[in-house]
């Protein structure tokens, strides 16, 4: 049951021990029990208890204390104790001479009296001097005397205290108070608040009030003044009323410590627990009392805890409170040298740079580079808001002017995942090129504002910037404006100066990667896209942009090996650094390549990672599309309708309808809408979606197969005509495109359309060249949904064979990430075919069957057909664990077959199947 006195709460025993000495003295002996521990854990309230149990008793009770204004004055707390003793006459005598006669008069009283006495006396160590020496001759004079002394404090006896009292023949007890236990602050809680707390306030309490029971109370008075319950909801209202509660303690001890134990104090406060007690000391005045009676002060006074010599403020209410009486310069100073101890002591970077935030400026190296080291550490871990005030706190200090534009450029880097318009105008103000920042420092500038989306700011910033820089940065600024020209809003400002145009062929790699994207997008040359882009990715270029638009023109030419390396390689360059926008950038587009590959796992970590990088609320609107439209094609291909639904279905800010990216939104409503069976609304968007491409010139069908979708949505609808319009012109494209899986997808949708309009199947042949093209190209996953629906005809007409075959190209692709649409799609097919007997599928040519180099292997024939599948999966690329669900058999027979396989065919393992699968398939 809970204890009605909330005092009392785990301080009966305590109680019992002390009250055993009232029984000593009413019985004609003297002793001495001293009550010590941390300051706040009960010694008033068990002395107040005590003194009540001995006025009823009858015993006389007599407390002697002196404060710490009274200390420089001799005699100070005797006169007080000889006042209350003898009834508050002194009889005019001076303080030596009372002093002197104290111990007779004491006698002589206690005589007269004739009862027992408790004494209690209040911090005695904290006297002075002559006080103490008084307390001494006191001591020496117990015996005999039917007196119960009781030395309350938070210390224990010094060892001329001890020296003085007669240990055979004065008892002395020690007790030490400590903490309340979770289990006793929780029933404190129910005594004061009349209801049992729940476990979150409970551990909220102990944590609060570190076991203090007077800090506890206060807390809980002003907790039960507000109408609230000891419930979890409530623990906001508790950690207020503790944040008073522990300025008030520290108020209360303030005034009766030493000053010198008040400048520790602050230097505690400000190390919080970094340094050891001996450099502490050296950050306040040179100290009077010893170390060991300075670190028993520190502990007594109940506002520090800690092990060994590192020691900080119990509460950070304390710290603030020991800091607030200090001016703005002198706080500033006190933080200054314990930063520089703390550098000179090894201390981490991070504890090092936040010493320093508070500090005034060093003006030395090594904080520079430590607020720069930390800053990155931050960066690193997502820390962003603390990151940034690292690294805004190196501005303070004395910089040259390379150097301050470099953290200027780090700084915006940073700030644009916390404050993306406070980023903006940081870069802008770079950019400016009024002599305080260097040319390299403008470009880098540029480039990131633009990484971020603000494409009209980076235009105005490269035209104000192209007459005032050197002739290489004038180059690699122009790229940066060409880009910005092609990204920024539409209609353009008609009002704003023209961008000088790139060279067709261009000798810089930053515009040469500029101009690789503009005539990828186009549906230009792509071999001349393709050499522009790998002059790009192999010059020595810095700027991030003008490097992700030759990857983009890589991709939109299949050739994703290579966008793959070079995205690889800036993301290990820009991983760990500050520049967030940059590389969530770089996540993002990794993302579509992974998506086109079919492998949708990797796709979903690279768009994580790059929301933990950069937050979408911190992207520039202009951008938001292009995010979206990532995401929904991702949610759409794990088959995961809700956050399709969500996506789609999302505000976006007002005027991105006029951004770049506006069409591939549009695309990917279209998809939704048309996934949840509403076409109408799907070619709506599509009409949309082709005018705002065709405005901004952007025509390759590589880039946003929006046609092909077009064509299967009006099919639908029933309009012939406007389907074999947009087939039409996407075949057009992607043949002057070249690129085999914009051929493939063309010739797809061109057979679609025609098969529809002569009532007849789709031409044999013509499919399997749609499906050769695709499986010349990277894009598995349009190679996977052709082969499904391939799958799926053939199984309605009853060609189960060819069904079969198909099956097992599209489930190659589909074994990159088993849980999608793709592999939910297969289910039913592979379901149907299961009872059908393996066997080798007529018709076109599969791999399963021994193509090329596979058929002229001399192991192959040696193998069933079951080993052969397994090998064709295997050489693709697939897990063994894949495997196993598209075969629906066990990881383990995987690996049997595959070791089969390998001895047949006499080969060393994997990779040389992967050498023989994909020369089969390329033949």
């Amino acid at each position: 049951m809970t204890d009605p006195n909330p005092d009392l709460v785990e301080r009966r025993t305590y109680l019992r021990r002390i009250g055993a000495a009232l029984s000593e003295a009413r019985a004609g002996r003297p002793s001495v029990t001293v009550l010590c521990g941390r300051r706040g854990n009960g010694q008033p309230a068990l002395v107040r208890l005590l003194a009540r149990d001995a006025a009823d008793q009858g015993m006389l009770v007599l407390q002697a204390r002196a404060g710490r204004d009274e200390q420089p004055h001799p005699y100070a707390a005797v006169r007080r104790f000889t006042a209350r003793f003898a009834g508050g006459a002194t009889g005019g005598r001076s303080a030596a001479a009372e002093a002197e006669a104290m111990p007779v008069v004491l006698s002589a009283v206690q005589a007269l009296h004739g009862r027992p006495a408790l004494v209690v006396i209040h911090d005695a160590h904290a006297w002075d001097d002559h006080s103490q020496r008084w307390f001494r001759a006191f001591l020496r004079h117990l015996p005999g005397l039917p007196m119960a002394v009781l030395l309350a404090g938070s210390r224990s006896l010094d060892r001329p205290d001890r020296a003085a009292l007669h240990p055979d023949r004065v008892p002395v007890t020690e007790i030490r108070l400590p903490p309340l236990t979770p289990s006793g602050v929780a029933r404190v809680v129910e005594a004061c608040c009349g209801a049992k707390p729940d476990s979150a306030f409970a551990a909220a309490a102990a944590r609060l009030s570190a076991g203090s029971p007077e800090v506890l109370g206060d807390s809980l008075r002003l907790f039960r003044a507000g109408p609230h319950r000891p419930v979890a909801a409530h623990v906001a209202e508790l950690e207020a009323a503790a944040g008073s509660a522990w300025v008030d303690f520290t108020l209360r001890v303030l005034r009766d410590v030493p000053a010198e134990v008040i400048a520790v104090l602050r230097a505690v406060a400000v190390c919080d627990g970094l340094l050891d007690l001996p450099l502490v000391y050296t950050l306040a005045p040179p100290l009077t009392s010893s170390a060991p009676r300075m670190r028993a002060m520190l502990d007594a006074c109940g506002l520090t805890v800690g092990d060994g010599d590192r020691v900080r403020p119990i509460s950070p209410h304390v710290a603030e409170r020991l800091l607030d009486e200090l001016s703005v310069e002198e706080r500033a100073d006190l933080h200054a040298r314990a930063a520089e101890l703390a550098h000179r002591s090894g201390a981490a970077d991070e504890e090092v740079a936040d010493l320093l935030l508070s500090a005034r400026p060093v003006g030395a190296r090594w904080a520079v580079h430590r607020l720069r080291r930390s800053s990155a550490i931050l960066c690193r871990a997502g820390r962003y808001e603390r990151g940034v005030a690292h690294l805004a706190r190196v501005l303070d200090e004395p910089l040259s002017p390379v150097l301050r534009g470099r953290i200027g450029i780090e700084l915006a880097g940073m700030e644009a995942a916390t404050g993306p318009e406070a980023s903006d105008r940081r870069l802008a103000e770079i950019a400016r090129t009024d002599g305080h920042h260097p040319s390299r420092a403008v470009v880098a500038a540029v480039d990131l504002c633009l990484a971020r989306g603000d494409a009209d700011r980076t235009r105005r910033a490269v035209l104000r910037a192209l007459g005032r820089v050197g002739p290489d940065e004038r180059e690699r600024l122009l790229a940066l404006g060409a880009l910005a020209d092609e990204l920024r809003s539409h209609p353009a400002d008609l009002v704003a100066p023209a961008m000088p145009a790139l060279a067709d062929r261009p000798r810089c790699p930053a515009q040469a990667g500029v101009r690789a994207w503009s005539l990828a997008v186009r549906a230009g040359d792509r071999a001349t896209a393709v050499a522009l882009a790998r002059h790009a990715l192999s010059g020595d270029s810095v700027e991030v942009m003008p490097q992700l638009a030759a990857c983009r023109a890589l991709i939109l030419a299949d050739e994703l090996d290579e966008a793959g390396l070079a995205l690889d390689r800036l993301a290990g360059q820009l991983r760990g650094g500050h520049a967030t926008a940059p590389l969530a950038r770089v996540l993002g587009m990794r993302a579509e390549l992974q998506m086109r590959r079919g492998r949708l796992d990797l796709a979903a970590r690279d768009l994580q990672d790059g929301e933990r990088v950069l937050p979408s609320a911190s992207w520039h609107p202009l951008i938001l599309p292009l995010l979206l439209t990532v995401r929904i094609a991702l949610s759409l291909e794990a088959d995961d309708r809700a956050t399709v639904q969500k996506l789609a279905g999302a505000a976006v800010p007002a005027g991105v309808e006029e951004g770049p990216y506006w069409p591939f939104l549009l695309f990917a409503r279209a998809l939704a809408a048309w996934g949840d069976c509403r076409p109408a609304d799907a070619a709506d968007l599509l009409h949309h979606c082709g005018r705002a491409l065709a405005r901004q010139g952007w025509m390759n069908p590589a880039l946003l197969p929006w046609r092909s979708l077009a064509a299967e949505v009006w099919l639908h609808l029933g309009d012939l005509g406007r389907a074999r319009q947009v087939a039409a012109e996407e075949s057009a494209l992607a043949r002057r495109w070249g690129a085999p899986a914009a051929l493939g997808w063309a010739a797809r949708t061109r057979l679609r359309v025609a098969a529809s309009g002569s009532g007849k199947p789709e031409d044999a042949a013509g499919v399997y060249e749609a499906v050769r093209l695709l499986r010349r190209s990277p894009a598995r996953l349009t190679l996977g949904w052709t082969t499904a629906e391939l799958a799926d005809t053939h199984l309605a007409r009853g060609e189960h064979d060819a069904a079969r075959h198909w099956l097992s190209t599209a489930e190659s692709v589909a074994a990159a990430y088993p849980c999608g649409r793709l592999a939910r799609r297969l289910g039913p097919i592979r379901e149907t075919l299961r009872p059908e007997p393996a066997a080798v599928v007529p018709g076109p040519p599969s791999i399963a069957s021994a193509p090329g180099a596979l058929m002229l292997h001399p192991g192959w024939a040696a193998l069933s057909e079951k080993d052969r599948l397994t090998a064709v999966l295997a050489g693709r690329g697939n897990l063994n664990r894949h495997i196993a669900v598209l075969l629906s058999i066990s990881q383990r027979a995987v690996e049997l077959r595959l070791s089969r396989v390998y001895r047949a065919m006499r080969l060393s393992g994997r990779d040389d199947l992967r050498s023989l699968v994909r020369a089969a398939e390329s033949g």
